[in-house]
């Protein structure tokens, strides 16, 4: 018998025999016992393989994008404070303003696609969604479909757009749902802009050289022990996995059973909110190509653009090929940072990161 099969059956004696003596009411024979129990757990604590690994300063993928606003000061000191906390590096993506002047012009151009393909028709011959012919491509993404529509016109090949009227009566661009029905919500300013900024990320990982990378937004608490976590999940996953959302709000992401090698994992339903998710390279190409098909660019909140795509995958139609594979954690690691602790709309950590930094006090550096 080795050393270390001797010791582990000498420790669980050992707790055996504190517990017996403890039924039998001897408290003086197990003051020892507490002494034990600390190095019987700390043993436990280093017991999986996954438990001795060195630290990552990325969290076990290639890098962590944070997506961060100039303006937006306050958030990107305290998500750097929460990386801080974490020991984690961020590279952060610039995201897109909703004052930026491409905005106003890529609203435009969705007005004129839809305008020019009969998207708003009435006629029996209904507008009809397609993808573009590149999906399932491989390889350099290039510039094609609504990469255009913010390309100097001479580049583009795209005609020149008249300017929108003073006095702006068309009827409003409403988000579409599915292929040819309609949301009351509108494709404004600042949807152009948050579909933009994880567009413009996406883009990033899919030509970078990461295999996985995580996309986090500035505004976010999560888990503590956020690494280990993540050390168990992405093993787990299946080896076609495209999207792990790590954070989602009022969702209802536990339809669907969890996987077999994971408890907290479970093929996406219809997540919403973008707080954080991981993704390969491979899957941020595919997503990209997808984002930027014209029938579907800017068509509704990035978010809801996710559930569309997952919603083809769980009911594909006839003879679609594969689409994409996402996956939600859940309970979230990832949240939104709440600002109310009776804000009972928000999902919660079991052990938040910025509870503890509060708790802890201000950072030193001395």
């Amino acid at each position: 018998m080795s050393f270390r099969r001797f010791a582990s059956l000498a420790m669980v004696s050992i707790c055996f025999l504190a517990v017996y003596h403890i039924r039998q009411g001897d408290l003086n024979s197990h003051l020892d016992v507490p002494t034990v129990h600390e190095d019987y757990r700390q043993r436990l604590g280093t017991a999986r393989e996954a438990d001795t690994r060195p630290h990552s300063k990325t969290l076990g993928v290639g890098r962590i994008y944070a997506i961060g606003f100039p303006d937006r000061v306050l958030q990107q000191e305290e998500m750097t404070r929460l990386a801080c906390a974490l020991d984690i590096d961020l590279t952060w993506h610039n995201g897109t303003n909703y004052r930026d002047e491409n905005v106003p012009i890529i609203i435009e151009r969705v007005r004129w696609w839809r305008d020019t393909h009969g998207v708003h028709s009435t006629a029996k011959n209904k507008f009809k969604f397609e993808w573009s012919d590149d999906i399932h491509e491989e390889g350099p993404l290039g510039l094609q479909g609504a990469d255009l529509w913010t390309e100097p016109l001479a580049a583009s090949g795209l005609p020149e757009l008249p300017p929108p009227p003073v006095q702006d009566r068309r009827p409003p661009l409403h988000t579409i749902y599915g292929e040819d029905g309609f949301l009351p919500d509108r494709v404004d300013a600042k949807l152009v802009a948050h579909w933009k900024t994880h567009y413009d990320v996406l883009r990033k990982i899919a030509e970078g050289k990461d295999e996985v990378a995580i996309v986090l937004e500035d505004d976010i608490d999560v888990e503590w022990m956020l690494e280990n976590r993540l050390k168990r999940l992405l093993p787990a996953l299946p080896s076609e996995w495209d999207v792990l959302m790590l954070g989602h709000c009022s969702s209802k992401e536990t339809d669907l059973n969890p996987l077999p090698s994971n408890p907290f994992l479970h093929p996406s339903t219809n997540p919403r909110c973008t707080t954080g998710y991981a993704v390969t390279r491979g899957s941020a190409q595919r997503l990209v190509r997808r984002l930027r098909t014209p029938a579907f660019a800017f068509s509704r909140p990035i978010d809801r653009a996710f559930a569309h795509i997952i919603e083809l995958q769980r009911r594909p139609p006839k003879n679609a090929k594969p689409g994409m594979h996402f996956f939600s954690v859940y309970p979230p690691v990832v949240v939104h940072r709440y600002t109310s602790r009776n804000d009972t709309q928000v999902e919660r950590l079991e052990d938040s990161t910025r509870e503890r930094m509060e708790l802890e006090g201000p950072m030193h550096t001395d």
